[in-house]
Order: C-alpha cells, then sequence, then structure tokens
C-alpha cells in the first residue's frame, strides 16, 4: 500500500493543465491527481522506483518526495516532480541546483509544517525569512506552503506568518493543508467549508487551495477501508 496520497484542488493552472473532474477509476492525468512518497531521496520508507513510474504515470501528473531532488529515473518526464524546500539550512541552495537542471518544474512546495516541532519547527520570523529565500529562487513559479490546517493553533501560526510576509513586503504562498481523518467529515470542512473568518480582518483568504497530504487517520486501519475513505 502507497503511504501517502495527495489531490490537489487548484484552478489547474498551476500544473499547466486544465482542471476538470477526473473519476477515480480512469487512467486520466489531472492536476487533482500526485503522489507523495517517501522515495530514494527521502531517510527512509518506500522507494518509488521506475515500475511505479510506469505504473502511475497515465493517472498521476505530479509527485514529490519532501526532498528537493530526485533520482528516480524519467519520472520528470512521466510525472512531474515538485521539488520542496523542507525548512533545514541548506534547503533553498538544493532546491536552486535542482531548478537550474531542470528549468520546466512547475512549482516549488515550502517549509513542511513550520508550526511542528517535529516537523520544519520554525519560528513565525524564521519560516517568513526562508519562505522569500524559496520564492526568489522559485522566480515566476506558484510556490505552495505545506501548512497543517488541523488546529487553532496552526490557524493563530498561519495569520502571524501572513502578518509577517506582509510586514516584509513579500506573500502568502498557497495554502496547502494535510488532512489524516479516518471519515471524510474532516477532508470536507478543510477542503471545501474552512471557515473565512479564520482569517484575521485584511487578510484575504486564498483562492487557491492544496490538499497536499491526505489519508485515512488510523494507520492500523485494514488497506481496504484506507482506500475506500480515500475514494
Amino acid at each position: 500500500m502507497i503511504t501517502f496520497l495527495v489531490l490537489a484542488l487548484a484552478c489547474g493552472t498551476s500544473m499547466h493543465v486544465a482542471d476538470r473532474t477526473v473519476p477515480c477509476a480512469s487512467a486520466v492525468q489531472s492536476p487533482k491527481r500526485g503522489l507523495a512518497v517517501q522515495g530514494n531521496d527521502y531517510p527512509s520508507g518506500i522507494t518509488l522506483n521506475q515500475a511505479d513510474v510506469d505504473a502511475l504515470s497515465p493517472g498521476v501528473l505530479w509527485y514529490y518526495n519532501w526532498a528537493a531532488s530526485t533520482t528516480v529515473r524519467d519520472a520528470q518526464q512521466r510525472m512531474a516532480f515538485v521539488p520542496m524546500a523542507w525548512g533545514r539550512n541548506g534547503d533553498n541552495t538544493n532546491v536552486q541546483t535542482w531548478l537550474n537542471a531542470h528549468p520546466g518544474t512547475p512549482v516549488v512546495l515550502l517549509a513542511n509544517e513550520p508550526n511542528l516541532a517535529e516537523q520544519a519547527n520554525l519560528s513565525v520570523a524564521d519560516a517568513a525569512s526562508f519562505i522569500q529565500g524559496t520564492c526568489a529562487i522559485a522566480g515566476s513559479r506558484p510556490v505552495d506552503g505545506a501548512h497543517l490546517a488541523a488546529s487553532a493553533t496552526t490557524t493563530a501560526y498561519r495569520n502571524a506568518l501572513f502578518d509577517e510576509l506582509v510586514e516584509l513586503g513579500g506573500i502568502m504562498p498557497a495554502t496547502c493543508i494535510h488532512i489524516y481523518d479516518p471519515s471524510t467529515g474532516g477532508f470536507g470542512y478543510w477542503a471545501s467549508d474552512w471557515p473565512h473568518e479564520d482569517w484575521n480582518a485584511g487578510q484575504t483568504p486564498p483562492s487557491t487551495v492544496w490538499v497536499k497530504e491526505f489519508n485515512h487517520g488510523n494507520q492500523t486501519a485494514i488497506e481496504s477501508t484506507v482506500i475506500d475513505v480515500m475514494i
């Protein structure tokens, strides 16, 4: 079983493909279909290999591995690899190296859950500075921030980060949300019904929201249950 699947709920222009509804069983590439896999460049976990790329690419447009590069042969031609500046020192340099070698890269991800101690773990000021650096490297590409939308604390962090970026003369990247829920309730809330009152006065909620990670919330659930919930 693949550990994480990703769904991009975007306008479609970010991945340069017309947005459209695609039935789950159809082998059609769509900007709403991506894959998060702990691949070759991730410290541990599943390895994405060429056979996986051959099997997935008819219906998956893009993938990422929480890293700035991939070593999977031909993956860039079959599925767009999306690099991430995760939040460590040197990550922006590594993303720059990838973009120099792959100028057709469509989008850059950044700052993986900076509000969480076990993830990027950045103060609001440090996250804003890091994001500015990534945006400068990404140039005209869309930049999408991986902010976990799971609690009031996260909402407060996001609002403070938004204000900090505005103060520095930058802009808030598109908001990403991560959903690990044993039902579709949380998905519906964060992807569709996220209330505008969660945003500080004067802030404009994003027109594009990426659901960048989602899976069943119970890691001990049987595989068929996980698949049913995700579909």
